[in-house]
């Protein structure tokens, strides 16, 4: 019985000592992974899985890199990051920071935060699963988001020409311009102040569709829903023309309502 009670005592300590030793060289911290004064940056790819991804502007000229939710250990074995003259690539995967030790103790999303200057960028082209990519502050020519469940935010940007998909998760656009094409299944569009200089395509599954128009001139807005409702500009139309209708304003959805307002 006493050798029982001791082998169990000892096993017990054993897998305490371990626990902490794992503890203490997983546990999450914020910090700086990269601050460079290099020649502006002006095209990124950046992917990622099981971490959300954010792109703002610097203050500077400096591209900064931060991150938020990952052991220093982690970042060793799961960062990667490239530049090749004016082409940044970065690469994160935040999949394996579970194990059958943690239980529960971190229930954070981890978080990789880009800072670039504000410069007309080239091209940004981003990827997740299971997080999300949003961009604040910055001109692009060429923007291609696209996740797998996980959300997508733009926010007072500018582009040429901007692809946005992503299932199982919600897209917002608020303070937009450019050419844009933005599609999801199993999630809302939401779209504040659109700047309707360029054609606006927006579609979704099963979700609705709110959007509203900074700029009416010249404007066509052509609706269509199954299964839903459709109301543009407080009139049950599925379509509407202001001016000369050069730019289009497509919005289609399955399963949802599609409803068009005004900015105030």
């Amino acid at each position: 019985m006493m050798k029982m009670l001791l082998f169990v005592g000892v096993t017990l300590v054993v897998i305490g000592l371990l626990g902490t030793l794992y503890l203490s060289r997983s546990q999450p911290t914020d910090g700086v992974l990269e601050e460079t004064r290099l020649e502006p940056v002006d095209s990124l790819y950046v992917s990622g899985e099981n971490v959300q991804i954010d792109v703002i502007a610097s203050s500077d000229n400096t591209t900064r890199i931060t991150y938020s939710g990952l052991s220093e250990s982690a970042l060793r074995e799961q960062f990667s990051l490239e530049q090749v003259e004016n082409h940044l690539t970065i690469s994160i995967d935040a999949s394996s920071r579970w194990s059958f030790f943690n239980f529960g103790f971190f229930t954070s999303t981890p978080t990789l935060t880009i800072a670039l200057p504000q410069i007309e960028l080239a091209e940004i082209r981003g990827k997740t699963t299971n997080g999300r990519l949003s961009i604040k502050d910055h001109a692009i020519k060429t923007l291609d988001f696209q996740t797998n469940n996980g959300r997508v935010t733009l926010e007072r940007t500018h582009t040429y020409d901007a692809r946005v998909k992503t299932n199982n998760g919600s897209i917002t656009l608020e303070d937009v311009s450019g050419k844009i094409h933005a599609e999801t299944s199993n999630g809302s569009i939401k779209a504040f102040n659109l700047i309707m200089d360029h054609d606006i395509s927006l579609s979704t599954s099963n979700g609705s569709i709110t959007a509203t128009l900074a700029k009416l001139a010249n404007t066509t807005i052509d609706a269509d829903t199954r299964n839903g409702s459709v109301t543009l500009l407080g009139n049950k139309a599925s379509q509407l023309t202001y001016g000369e209708g050069t730019s289009l304003l497509h919005l289609r959805t399955h399963n949802g309502s599609i409803k068009v307002e005004e900015t105030h």
